[in-house]
């Protein structure tokens, strides 16, 4: 299930996974929201809390994660990822490597960082 999360600065929408996630989650909340952001502005900051396992995200979930990437790969201009799982802290390194933006891992712990960092605006949206 993912829900969106309230009260973030007008460049940035976010989302916590809890239990399965599933295409319809994307079809219904994610894209939708991500679309409405980018068309007010040149770019997007994105935070994505994530407490549940990957293993709980369904193949078409999957498919539209990627979607969603390919579609806005230079939209986004900063992404928080939190979460305590070694492969999303692994994940977040290599896109911070390889895709434009700026990634950066947050524990769950750290949620309130996450969500000042990835609100502030550093002039780019």
């Amino acid at each position: 299930m993912v829900t969106q999360i309230n009260g973030l600065a007008g460049h940035t929408v976010g989302f916590t996974f809890t239990g399965e996630v599933t295409k319809e989650d994307y079809d219904n909340l994610i894209l939708p929201a991500v679309q409405r952001v980018t068309e007010l502005f040149s770019s997007v900051n994105l935070l994505l809390v994530i407490n549940t396992d990957l293993s709980n995200f369904t193949a078409g979930a999957w498919m539209k994660d990627a979607v969603l990437g390919l579609k806005n790969l230079t939209k986004f201009n900063r992404v928080a990822l939190v979460s305590n799982s070694h492969l999303v802290r692994n994940m977040t390194q290599m896109a911070n490597l390889v895709v434009p933006g700026d990634y950066k891992f947050f524990l769950m712990t750290e949620e309130s960082e996450a969500m000042i960092w990835v609100s502030e605006s550093d002039g780019k949206l």
